[in-house]
């Protein structure tokens, strides 16, 4: 491919990081959301019902624009985790359910979505990489 000038180059390359941030996210956020499904289905509470809020947390922002590129990010939504019953906050059942070895409450060992989600993603900056190459743009870092 020839480019006609600095612009268009730019824009080729604009693009193609765009792509490998939504693919990366992507990934990112599957990788979270299997260890999310594999915490709901290692136990079925039989004290109380669940709300599934934590389930219905998982938020991928979407590539955005920056000054100087592209971002996305995948998260838990505090703001959904409403919990009205119990002793536990939002905020509590969140932390224990990421890096916990005892996330269910205490009543068992299972999932640490984020430790074990972390495990399997590795270096974010080396999936990165990887995505980026993938779009045909090699990096080298240092």
């Amino acid at each position: 491919m020839v480019f006609k000038n600095e612009a268009q180059l730019k824009s080729f390359l604009m693009a193609k990081c765009k792509n490998a941030v939504a693919s990366a996210e992507e990934r990112v956020h599957r990788i979270i959301d299997s260890c999310l499904q594999r915490f709901y289905d290692e136990w079925k509470p039989d004290q109380y019902k669940r709300t599934s809020q934590l389930l219905h947390s998982l938020v991928k922002s979407g590539v955005k624009p920056t000054a100087n590129g592209y971002e996305a990010e995948v998260y838990f939504d505090v703001d959904l985790l409403n919990y009205t019953t119990g002793s536990w906050d939002g905020e509590t059942v969140l932390n224990v359910a990421m890096e916990s070895s005892v996330p269910h409450g205490g009543y068992m060992s299972g999932t640490a979505i984020w430790n074990e989600s972390q495990v399997m993603l590795g270096d974010i900056w080396t999936l990165l990489e990887k995505e980026l190459k993938a779009q045909g743009i090699p990096l080298k870092r240092g």
